[in-house]
């Protein structure tokens, strides 16, 4: 019986490239969806970047620009009225400057968040009522300056109170509109990256298993047919490779070698007859041939001999041959027919 060598077993009769095709589709899906998540997670991280850069960040600054003018107006405008002295309403003017443009930027920062816009307008209201009812009146009179009562001034002190009420309470949403903002953007990048983790976990618990059985189907038969091709080298032609055993393109490899060896061991086993039937017919040749040597000798020694006549030490007599009997001394001599 001819010694098959086996490979693993375990491996299916699927070819090599329709193990590679689903190794590299799978590579492609996995790097594609992770690009595309990555993508998404980026462009929410540099929106949120966005909003904290381009609107929290300038609104906040803004508003503190607000609460500075609104302070240095009301100084400004409480040392003129003490000295009335018009050289103190400079702060009262520049405030008042400033103000406008900070108000300005609040808005323009927060138009898309409508909390915020509201709170920001509500501030906005507060103050032009305190600059209404009271600055306002009081700066443009410069040259002759009113006495104000102490009933306007508790007003106007009450009016530039809501104002810092205001003020404050969009400074403390602006704070948590960071916040949140932060955290927001901590939460996506904890989730993306873990995310990105999860599926390159999966993508290595299917491409793993998929490599490992693509390598079990071709590194083991290759391995077992190596061991064959040396058997071979070595003289054993009894060994079979393995064709039930690894992909289809090793078992194609295996059919292929056997079926050599096989053609091979018929031509050895043909070549060997055919030296066989040309010892023969050499060994034939050669007896027939010492044969005739001989007879050719025996006939220049005694002639030739016709039918069943022998010559024996005591001559031809007894031969019935004519020719013979004519003879009959010469073969008989014991000189050339030695008993």
């Amino acid at each position: 019986m001819s010694a098959i060598v086996k490979s693993s077993p375990l491996i299916t009769a699927v070819t090599a490239r329709r193990h590679l095709r689903r190794l590299i589709v799978l590579i492609v899906v996995l790097v594609v969806g992770l690009t595309v998540l990555g993508a998404v997670a980026l462009l929410l991280l540099f929106r949120q970047v966005d909003a904290l850069d381009a609107k929290i960040a300038p609104a906040e600054d803004a508003n503190g620009q607000v609460l500075q003018s609104m302070t240095d107006a009301e100084s400004g405008l409480r040392g003129f009225l003490i000295t009335r002295d018009p050289a103190f309403l400079q702060p009262f003017d520049s405030g008042l400057s400033k103000l406008n443009i900070a108000q300005l930027q609040i808005e323009a920062s927060l138009a898309d968040q409508p909390s915020l816009l509201a709170l920001a307008r509500a501030e906005h209201r507060s103050t032009e009522a305190w600059l209404h009812d009271f600055a306002r009146p009081l700066g443009a009179q410069r040259a002759a300056p009113p006495t104000v009562g102490l009933a306007a001034q508790r007003a106007a002190k009450q009016q530039f109170d809501t104002f810092r009420s205001d003020n404050a309470s969009l400074t403390v949403a602006l704070h948590r509109g960071r916040a949140d903002v932060l955290t927001t953007t901590r939460r996506a990048t904890i989730t993306t990256v873990a995310i990105l983790l999860v599926g390159a976990i999966v993508g290595l618990a299917v491409a793993v298993p998929l490599t490992r059985r693509i390598i079990r189907g071709v590194a083991p038969p290759l391995m077992a047919l190596s061991a064959v091709v040396r058997r071979w080298r070595d003289g054993d032609r009894s060994a079979k490779a393995d064709e039930d055993t690894g992909v289809l393109e090793v078992r194609e490899v295996a059919r292929g070698f056997n079926a050599l060896t096989r053609e091979n061991s018929s031509a050895l086993a043909e070549v060997a007859e055919r030296n066989r039937l040309a010892e023969t017919v050499g060994t034939i040749v050669r007896d027939v041939g010492e044969t005739l040597a001989a007879d050719e000798v025996t006939s220049r020694i005694i002639g030739p001999v016709s039918g069943p006549c022998q010559p024996t030490r005591s001559g031809c007599a007894s031969c019935p041959a004519p020719r013979c009997r004519e003879r009959g001394s010469v073969r008989a001599s014991p000189t050339l027919i030695p008993g």
